[in-house]
């Protein structure tokens, strides 16, 4: 479906028209696209190791990330991966002595979770490094949001970037946003409880066919610190 389809049929759902519009265009995109973005943050969708770089500056260790990433997962200098290093590390300088050589100015290592919105290189970058471009493997919404006129930045009304099965998914969550309305005229707990269900069953299949996409498999077992032997 196009975003102009979601949007007629979710007028349909709502049986809204042109004289009766009582949520409205701007609002019920508003929807689409936030169900669209839940739908991300709840599945795993999107993986993508091609839209986003970093290009190094001589000195400079902090860099802001584009607000449509969620996650960083790895990054990459040319082939080579750095490594990763969080808060809940013990130490940076023990974490330098035992992965990498202090000695050396590239940066070796990356941090997301230093201050929000921005990863943090170790170590600055020197006058050789300048320039060079790092790749980032980022889990992250759609990059254009269904409110956008131009949501494929190429002048069309494309389809939403999540898989095409699942583009009911945020139908259902608008839907279910709109019937949650405080209003007399417009609330409809009943049918926004079945629009919720409708929803939540899209995202159980939705981790399953993000699972069986990149070959992951949940595997729960018992810790051995309380296995009887």
């Amino acid at each position: 479906m196009t975003r102009a389809d979601m949007l007629s049929e979710l007028k349909a759902i709502l049986r809204e028209t042109s004289v009766d519009a009582a949520w409205g265009d701007t609002l019920l995109l508003g929807y689409l696209s936030e169900g669209q973005d839940k739908f991300c943050e709840e599945t795993g969708f999107i993986i993508d190791n091609t839209n986003y770089t970093i290009t190094l500056v001589e000195g400079q260790t902090a860099y802001t990330l584009d607000d449509r990433i969620i996650k960083v997962l790895n990054v990459y200098n040319g082939t080579t991966q750095l490594g990763k290093f969080q808060e809940s590390d013990r130490y940076l300088s023990d974490f330098y002595s035992q992965e990498f050589p202090l000695s050396s100015a590239t940066p070796y290592a990356w941090q997301q979770d230093r201050a929000t919105g921005t990863l943090t290189l170790y170590t600055a970058p020197t006058a050789t490094d300048a320039g060079t471009q790092l790749t980032l493997r980022v889990w992250r919404y759609p990059r254009y949001e269904l409110t956008n006129n131009d949501i494929d930045g190429a002048g069309t009304d494309a389809s939403p970037e999540i898989p095409s099965r699942f583009h009911r998914a945020p139908i259902h969550w608008a839907a279910y946003k709109a019937l949650s309305h405080h209003d007399f005229e417009q609330q409809d707990s009943v049918k926004a409880r079945d629009h919720k269900l409708f929803w939540e069953e899209y995202l159980w299949n939705g981790r399953t066919h993000f699972e069986n996409m990149h070959n992951r498999r949940m595997q729960v077992s018992p810790s051995p610190v309380y296995t009887v032997r």
